[in-house]
This record gives C-alpha cells, sequence and structure tokens, in this order.
C-alpha cells in the first residue's frame, strides 16, 4: 500500500488489519510528516516519537497474532494526536499555559484510555490557546499555530492545532473538544468536518 497523507483513517485501519502496511510505517510516515516540513504550522505542543513508535509496534505485534481482522481493535494502529487539554499518561499536559506544570501526567484522562482501547495510536499533543478560551489558537506556552492553507490566517480554537495537523496531513485524524465552537471553528477554517458529540456523552475526569 503506497503511503499517502490523504488516505482516511477507516482506509488506514482496513490496511493495518489485513496487513497491507504495518502500524509502523504508518506512524513514521505522519512522525516524519510533523517533524519536517509541518513543523512551521505549529501545530503540535508535544511530540514523542520513541512512545509513538513504541505503540505502534505493540499494535504491528497484535496484528501478527490476531487469528482474524475482526479480533482486533476498530482502529488499531491509526495515529491519533490528543489536545493539550486532555492528559496522556507520561506526557506533559499544559492547558495552553505558561503557568501549568510540564512534568509527565500519572494518569490520562478517561476519553484518552478509550481512545487507547479502540487500537489508536497517539502521535503527540495539538496545540490549544490557554484553557481552550479563545476561537484561535496563540498562547505565550506554545506560540502561534498557522493556517496550512494560509499561514498568515488562523486555523481557529481552540482546537487549532488539531484542525491545522489534519487539513496539513499531519495526522488522519485528531482529537478535540468543544463547548462553544471549539471542534466547529477549525472545522470551518480548515476546510474539514469536525464532529461536536452531544453534551454530557464524553467522560472527562476533573482535576
Amino acid at each position: 500500500m503506497t503511503l499517502d497523507a490523504a488516505t482516511t483513517a477507516l482506509q488506514w485501519a482496513h490496511a493495518i488489519r489485513h496487513r497491507e502496511v504495518s502500524a509502523t510505517e504508518v506512524a513514521t510516515f505522519y512522525l516524519e510528516r510533523a517533524q519536517g516540513a509541518g513543523a512551521a504550522l505549529n501545530a503540535f505542543s508535544h511530540l514523542a516519537p520513541e512512545d509513538t513508535l513504541a505503540a505502534a509496534e505493540r499494535a504491528d505485534a497484535m496484528v501478527a497474532a490476531a487469528r482474524e481482522p475482526s479480533d482486533l481493535p476498530p482502529f488499531l494502529g491509526v495515529p491519533l494526536p490528543i489536545k493539550n487539554l486532555n492528559p496522556v499518561k507520561g506526557w506533559p499536559c499544559t492547558y495552553g499555559s505558561r503557568g501549568a506544570s510540564r512534568a509527565p501526567r500519572e494518569c490520562s484522562d478517561p476519553i484518552v484510555e478509550r481512545l487507547e482501547s479502540a487500537g489508536f495510536v497517539l502521535s503527540g499533543m495539538t496545540n490549544s490557546p490557554e484553557f481552550g478560551t479563545i476561537s484561535f489558537t496563540e498562547s505565550e506556552a506554545h506560540g502561534t499555530t498557522h493556517n496550512p492553507w494560509n499561514p498568515a490566517h488562523t486555523p481557529g480554537g481552540s482546537s487549532g492545532g488539531a484542525g491545522a495537523a489534519v487539513a496539513a496531513g499531519l495526522a488522519p485524524l485528531a482529537h478535540g473538544s468543544d463547548g462553544g465552537g471549539s471542534i466547529r471553528i477549525p472545522g470551518t477554517c480548515n476546510g474539514l468536518v469536525g464532529h461536536q458529540p452531544s453534551r454530557a456523552l464524553v467522560p472527562n475526569e476533573v482535576v
């Protein structure tokens, strides 16, 4: 299978489950894009290549051990960045604020755990304005995120890093959150479909 940034998450999931491509190959492909030309967009507040590749290798081991593709989690091996408002165990989560600790978190947010249980390979943390409070993605902690269609424009917010990452082909899809347009605004700004779940259906740990 050709490695192509236009490939959808569903297509990657099918290809990985049916051994047409390895999760490690897919993870490496997106990491190289994020660390290469995509770095100028500042879509990510944190990348952890070693952790991402280790998770991809675990996914490949699961594929090798599975008797049938249907035995595997639905999105096994598909890269997915997490918005920098939801902690990931072992990674810093600053909520876009200079005042937040950059120490690795001791546990993951419940929604992160559920995404991992669905098989996603976490590929980094995407940029967000401080505490997700404004509709453009700029912060003193992590700087300005740029729109891939026109770097002089905003990708929106507060899930602007997520939107920029997907629009630029740095990830096939991305996690976001929306209390007042924080998924819908970046979706519009970046020419994407952004899905806001119904209120009170997505778990969130209060810390």
